[in-house]
């Protein structure tokens, strides 16, 4: 009895090595996934303003490419002149061919020219004087960088700027704060701020967006653009007058981390708590506590999930007991009705197409949310599009379609560049997107007609205001609500 026992002990530890072996061999079969990055960080400026951090920066995040992703090939290159930058720049494309993830990090000092280019300044930049020379003739040109990287044919390719840094000249030259300047399939560009803000240099040793780039990279079960939301959300908490923003097209299940994706989309077959099937559609309806539970899926957002059920995402952080809104992993089950202790509001009853009757008798009617040109025209709803699509001409006013209270501003929802959710109560939402100018701030209450933002083509590839109506967290067609057009 003994023997047979040690024989199968043998067979089984003979299984397993070759089991080992077969793995070990497919394993070595599969080449590296090729990933590079370049992270330049300007601090030493002969004619500008010496900025403290920019050089930390860059050392601190080409550690983490390093050590925590795993890259393949990472450069950091410290202040550098401009023959150095372009040579740098060259060299680093000619490296990013065939590769799976491409990054370039650059921080420092950075200017938008009087036509909109924006420029990296070289620590040999000469701005704001009459006899300085041309952003063109003196700096680097972003543009140029993202058109050198768009033909790699990347899965991934980044370029973040956290540049826009307080100090260079302005002027003749050029101006502060660096213009959306359009991403590309499968390019993302990220900005450390909006257009005509300027970006913490810091107080410790990196600057409030290297040190939250940092930590959310290093949570690589993230997808990215999640990532970049966890970015904004801890750079905010710091500086408020800074709003990290972002543009391109990347998939929603976008991982840094090569495989990821794949196991996360696996991971995620599995059922809910009542057995229920996970979807993407946001839930029914219901005040019942326990009816309306959500899982996290790769690429999900706390905006994303409250706009598609017609919520307050404030709410539904704390209704969550969230200390943030990057509080949000894959997996997580989220609660979307008030818990036990809270009251929810009565929904509303409906009385026509045009007009809604609320509370206490008054009335909630919506108007059109632009004002009426001749060259206007329209792209009417769908179920892909869910809203309409106002064309127009930058810079026009976009008005509030109803009275309500801002529930969302920010530039931090894929697909709707700088976007503002109004609540106008507990079952209308309006959501006004692409817009070039926000001009309302968090829980603002708004009137019908104000002018909340101005048109403009952020995240989009024209001019226009992408307009959507949600009842009880459903996309419905705007066009039969509104009053007299």
């Amino acid at each position: 009895m003994l023997s047979h026992q040690f024989v199968l002990l043998g067979v089984v530890r003979l299984f397993a090595a070759a089991v080992m072996l077969f793995m070990s061999t497919c394993a070595a079969a599969q080449p590296p996934t090729k990933r590079v990055a370049l992270l330049i960080g300007n601090s030493s400026y002969a004619h500008e303003r010496v900025l403290k951090n920019p050089v930390s920066d860059a050392v601190l995040l080409g550690r983490v490419f390093k050590e925590d992703l795993q890259f393949s090939d990472v450069r950091v290159e410290k202040n550098l002149s401009a023959q150095a930058m372009d040579r740098a720049i060259d060299e680093f494309v000619l490296r990013a061919q065939g590769a799976d993830a491409v990054v370039l990090y650059y921080s420092g000092h950075g200017m938008k020219s009087p036509d909109r280019r924006n420029f990296l300044l070289p620590i040999d930049a000469r701005t704001g004087h009459d006899d300085s020379p041309s952003l063109e003739r003196q700096a680097v040109a972003a543009e140029g960088i993202r058109d050198k990287l768009k033909p790699l044919g990347s899965r991934i390719t980044l370029v973040i700027l956290d540049a826009c840094r307080d100090g260079p000249g302005a002027g003749r030259t050029g101006s502060k704060g660096l213009a959306r300047m359009g991403g590309a399939r499968n390019l993302l560009v990220a900005y450390a701020t909006e257009e005509d803000r300027v970006a913490a240099d810091g107080t410790g040793n990196n600057s409030p967006y290297a040190l939250a780039l940092a930590s959310a990279l290093r949570k690589t079960n993230m997808p990215l653009l999640a990532q970049f939301d966890v970015v904004a959300d801890e750079v905010r908490k710091v500086a408020p007058q800074q709003e990290p923003t972002r543009e391109g097209n990347l998939r929603a299940d976008a991982y840094l981390v090569t495989g990821m994706s794949v196991q996360l989309n696996q991971s995620m077959q599995i059922p809910s708590l009542n057995a229920e099937p996970v979807a993407r559609a946001a839930p029914a309806l219901s005040n019942q506590v326990g009816q309306r539970d959500y899982i996290v899926r790769p690429g999900d957002t706390v905006v994303r999930i409250a706009l598609d059920a017609g919520l307050n995402y404030k709410d539904v952080v704390r209704w969550n007991n969230m200390k943030t809104m990057s509080d949000l992993y894959v997996g997580q089950v989220l609660r979307l009705t008030a818990p036990p202790t809270e009251t929810v509001g009565a929904a509303p009853a409906e009385n026509g197409s045009q007009v809604v009757v609320v509370g206490g008798g008054s009335e909630l009617s919506f108007m059109w949310p632009t004002q009426r040109g001749v060259d206007e025209t329209v792209t009417g709803f769908d179920e892909v599009r869910k809203g309409i699509d106002i064309s127009g001409v930058e810079g026009s006013p976009v008005l509030a379609s109803a009275d309500g209270k801002v529930v969302y501003v920010g530039g931090g929802l894929r697909g709707y560049g700088n976007l503002i959710i109004l609540k106008h109560n507990n079952v209308f939402l309006t959501a006004y997107a692409h817009n070039k100018t926000l001009l309302v701030s968090l829980d603002q209450q708004v009137k019908k007609g104000q002018k909340i933002a101005e048109m403009g083509q952020t995240d989009s590839d024209r001019v226009k205001l992408h307009f959507e109506l949600r009842q009880a967290g459903k996309s419905v067609d705007p066009m039969p609500f509104f009053a007299a057009k």
